[in-house]
């Protein structure tokens, strides 16, 4: 118990703090204790995007940025499955050093000379320089992933060696990721790239930041969005807003509005019965 009632993660160099609601029934001895826990977080991060108000959830590391928590755990699985990052779309170039590729060369026009069939374009497929930066930028994102969250798998990130990172190389990272999606048509390649740049948009820059808050200052609030989407449907439960109004002597009676209620779950049934669920 403390004198808050924050339910999440705090996290300070080795130092890992759960906190779960009082209600939840958590077993540290559980053999799916790690599920739980990924569970119980997956939530807080279902409020963070479908919150309406934003100010009851709280995501944020103690230096800059968003800890993106969902993005952490999808490279961390995606390494545990597929390894370090391998471009499996390749480039093709006419004409250079690589490895030629026939297939498309004899696509292309030939030139018949003495009875010989001649090929002046040779294209051959190329490994780019930006393919050897996202192995970068992926390998980064992987040890930072494990640095944090990696405890949940029993991981640890000593075997990865990365280059130092600054605010520049932030830069570049992100203008890296940016272009090879704008260019990439590979619905995988996407995705993760997408979650690589959830991640690099939230590292501290100064790359001595080992400290980091994910979690919500007061779960009831998704406990109820959590009801809601199981039990209700209705979209817009503002048509449901009771109000009322009420009059005071020394105003002369003027009418004032109260504050609306909100309920926190309505469900209609076809035969036209409405519940609340409070």
């Amino acid at each position: 118990k403390n004198e808050d009632s924050f339910v999440g993660l705090r996290i300070k160099g080795n130092d890992i703090h759960f906190f779960y609601p009082e209600s939840y029934r958590f077993d540290i001895e559980s053999d799916t204790v790690r599920n739980d826990i990924i569970d119980l977080l997956r939530t807080i991060a279902i409020a963070k995007t479908a919150s309406f108000e934003p100010s009851k959830a709280n995501n944020t590391t103690k230096v800059q940025g968003e800890f993106a928590l969902m993005s952490h755990l999808w490279i961390i699985k995606d390494f545990l499955c597929n390894g370090f990052y391998v471009n499996r779309e390749k480039s093709y170039k006419v004409n250079q050093a690589g490895r030629v590729d026939w297939k498309r060369t004899m696509q292309t026009q030939a030139i018949v000379s003495n009875g010989n069939i001649i090929y002046p374009n040779i294209i051959v497929s190329t490994k780019s320089t930006v393919d050897n930066l996202l192995v970068d930028i992926h390998k980064y994102c992987v040890k930072k992933s494990i640095d944090f969250i990696g405890w949940l798998f029993n991981l640890n990130s000593s075997f990865i060696e990365t280059k130092p990172f600054n605010e520049n190389i932030k830069k570049l990272y992100i203008k890296t990721i940016k272009q090879e999606l704008d260019k990439t048509f590979d619905d995988d390649k996407r995705i993760r790239l997408k979650h690589i740049m959830n991640i690099v948009k939230g590292l501290d820059a100064s790359e001595n930041n080992d400290e980091f808050v994910y979690g919500v200052d007061s779960y009831y609030y998704i406990f109820e969005r959590m009801i809601d989407s199981i039990f209700g449907n209705v979209k817009n439960v503002r048509e449901f807003n009771p109000t009322a109004k009420w009059q005071l002597l020394r105003n002369n009676y003027q009418e004032t509005k109260s504050s609306d209620l909100r309920p926190d779950t309505i469900i209609v049934k076809e035969d036209g019965n409405v519940f609340i669920l409070d």
